[in-house]
């Protein structure tokens, strides 16, 4: 551009200007071909619809257009209503006019020879064709019996196709809004590529006897057509061919039809009823997807496949008989298939695609035969109605929420073939009341019983090795389950909320539980821990009010604290237990592991049965309500090293008459930290920093109790 005059120069030995090279460039308004050009590809301006004239080589006398070796490229779409070609141009470029909305008349010589299709495209104002090919009323544009181009502003919206019409072209009549009928010669073979689309208010049009051929989009948002024959000795429907055809209630495909388009009636929110002849031997992707109407469907036998949103949200299909040479039913075949009430998956099926029946809300059952090799992920998901499914022997894995939300399923037949349960597979299968899964199964994906809040029942088979996260949330009316010997890890919050539960043992090669695993468990009043566990999560028991005792089958405590003792890791000597078990033996005196650095927010609360408790130099802090309630506590010495005490600590140990604190400078304190001790409770620090702890936050309100001692004799 100079100085944004919109005026463009060539600079240089250029020899061929490419296609779209100068695409929408909409303010440019004079272009210059250098003498070095010598080739520009088609739609080389294309969307340059403020040019007003061409340049140097190539450019015609009038400068409206580029002519190369007597093709017109391209017509400057200037502001005139007219023009005549000029008489050096034998054929005429693909979308050489395109977009020229101000042309009304056009007039073409006898030297031209050629004209590509889609030539006129989007000339919005064209009212008449003159000269050579044009039919006799000058409504359209007729080359060796193809009818290619139509004005769409002439006078009428009846048009009678001229008798010597064997095809009509690529966008013949496309946009050509003002036709209401059409009628098209008996000749007529082919229907090109979108020629009539967007032809949006078309009522009526006849498809000759001699159509072989409709092609992509031909008729598509032809919206106010009701009615349209696809005549016996049609072939081929190309993609979309019939797409938003809103007003279309009924279509039958003949048997001659031996292929039929993806895509090609989507959107016909009014078709009520489809015959499939014999003809085709699939369905392909999206052709029905969102025909809301549609009720009723005759499909043939021959039928081997069913594409990816063959039937996609068409809400009104009541019956559906997939024929028995099916062999795969595609990604969301059948979603949103509302009133669908059954359906029977034939034994010549092997997959069944992700999506392919989610939210079908009535069907009441299904049986997957054992021909399935595959199920995608949420094939069966939100299925409210399904009671029961069997699934046949040939799935080896459920895949991710293959049945989730499908809230009123009560039973599962999981066959021995599966090896896997993915993630959220049954979840929120509220009425599922029992499941037994088999030994072949190694893993149960995270959620993947999340929500079956009536399952009391639960089997899990002696292959399953890991236990996913949330694997059992809120199964609220699971009273106990047997976690096999196989099982090496159980995910975070695996059985969060059971509130049924009432014991658990976790099995010996349990080497990792997750956070709050057991979490609101309020009903679980005894847990037997292994001593093959390495790692427990955070809040492993968290709002377990109930828990009386726990079992632990080693004395290394240190394996369980991982470091600290705290609410937050939960481990077995935490949340309100009232008596801890190591080795099968109840624990009155309890020496915390050296090498533990914290003990933390309710670690012993409440730990009734706890009368000493040795506190290891390596601790450096101790968290709020720590050793609350531990009512037989008499005596508990604070390391020198701890630098923080939490409110309430050591509050409510009604037994406790001494604390030794070592540190020589007070720890941070919190409120309430020795309340409702023994009234003559004394608390022991060393000589020097007396004066200190009397003066020091939250430590003086205990300054009549603090008595110097020394730490060294």
């Amino acid at each position: 551009y100079v100085d944004g005059k919109g005026v463009i120069i060539f600079d240089g030995d250029i020899s061929s200007i490419g296609e779209y090279a100068f695409y929408y460039c909409s303010s440019l308004e004079s272009i210059t071909i250098p003498n070095s050009v010598t080739t520009i590809k088609p739609s080389a301006f294309y969307g340059c619809n403020n040019l007003t004239e061409f340049k140097g080589k190539f450019a015609s006398k009038d400068h409206r257009c580029l002519i190369l070796n007597g093709v017109l490229k391209v017509l400057a779409p200037t502001e005139s209503t007219e023009y005549v070609i000029p008489n050096s141009v034998t054929s005429i470029e693909y979308g050489a006019f395109s977009n020229c909305s101000n042309l009304e008349s056009i007039t073409i010589p006898d030297s031209v020879i050629y004209i590509e299709e889609s030539t006129f495209a989007n000339c919005s104002n064209l009212a008449e064709f003159k000269g050579k090919f044009a039919s006799d009323d000058g409504r359209s544009l007729i080359v060796d019996g193809t009818l290619i181009s139509f004005t769409p502003t002439s006078n009428g919206n009846v048009y009678i196709v001229p008798e010597g019409v064997t095809a009509i072209g690529n966008h013949a009549f496309y946009n050509c809004s003002n036709i209401i009928h059409i009628s098209l010669p008996e000749r007529v073979a082919t229907i090109g590529v979108e020629a009539f689309c967007n032809c949006s208010n078309i009522i009526s049009i006849r498809i000759p006897e001699g159509v072989t051929t409709i092609g992509v989009q031909a008729f598509y948002n032809c919206s106010n057509i009701t009615y349209i024959s696809i005549p016996e000795g049609v072939s081929t429907i190309g993609d979309s061919a019939f797409s938003y055809c809103e007003s279309i209630k009924n279509i039958s495909i003949p048997d001659s039809v031996t292929s039929l388009g993806n895509r090609a009636f989507l959107g016909c929110s009014h078709l009520e009823s489809v015959t499939i002849g014999n003809g085709i031997s699939s369905i392909g992707e999206l052709v029905f997807r969102d025909c809301i109407s549609l009720t009723n469907i005759s499909i043939s036998d021959n039928i081997t496949s069913i594409g990816e949103y063959a039937f996609y949200n068409c809400q009104a299909l009541t019956n559906f008989s997939i024929p028995k040479a099916v062999t795969s039913i595609g990604e969301s075949a059948f979603y949103n298939c509302k009133a669908l009430t059954s359906i029977s998956i034939p034994s010549n099926v092997t997959s069944i695609g992700s999506y392919a029946f989610k939210a079908c809300e009535n069907i009441s059952s299904i049986i997957i035969p054992d021909s399935v090799t595959s199920i995608g992920k949420y094939a069966f998901s939100y299925c409210f109605s399904i009671e029961s499914a069997t699934i046949g022997n040939g799935i080896t894995s459920l895949e991710d929420h293959v049945f989730y939300h499908c809230k009123n399923l009560a039973s599962i037949t999981i066959p021995e073939s599966v090896k896997e349960i993915g993630n959220y597979a049954f979840s929120g299968c509220s009425n599922l009341s029992s499941v037994t899964i088999p030994d072949g199964v190694t893993s149960i994906g995270s959620y993947a019983f999340k929500g079956c809040s009536s399952l009391a029942n639960a089997t899990i088979g002696d292959g399953v090795t890991s236990i996913g996260e949330y694997a059992f949330y809120s199964c609220s009316s699971l009273e106990s389950i047997t976690i096999p010997d196989s099982v090496t890890s159980i995910g975070s919050e695996a059985f969060y909320y059971c509130s049924s539960f009432t014991s658990i043992t976790i099995p010996n090669r349990v080497t990792s539980i997750g956070d709050r695993a057991f979490y609101g468990c309020s009903n679980l009043v005894s847990i037997t821990i292994s001593d093959s566990i390495t790692s427990i999560g955070v809040q492993l028991f968290g709002s377990c009010p109930n828990i009386l005792n726990i079992h632990v089958n080693v004395y290394d405590l240190a394996k369980y604290c991982n470091g600290n003792i705290s609410y937050q890791l939960y481990e077995p000597l935490s949340n309100g237990t009232t008596h801890i078990l190591i080795d099968g033996k109840e624990i009155t005196e309890l020496v915390i592991p050296n090498g533990v650095c914290s003990i933390g927010e309710d670690a012993f609360y409440k730990c009734s049965s706890l009368s000493s408790v040795t506190i290891p130099d390596s601790v450096t802090s101790i968290g709020s309500e720590a050793f609350r309630g531990c009512r037989k506590l008499a005596s508990v010495t604070i390391p020198s090293r701890v630098s923080s005490i939490g409110s309430h600590a050591f509050a409510w140990c009604s037994s406790l008459s001494s604390v030794y604190c070592k540190p020589t400078t007070p720890p941070a304190g919190n409120s309430n930290m020795f309340r409702s001790n023994v009234s003559e409770r004394k608390i022991y620090v060393p000589t020097q920093s007396v004066e200190a702890y009397k003066s020091a936050e939250y430590w003086s309100e205990y300054a009549n109790d603090i008595v110097g001692y020394d730490f060294n004799e």
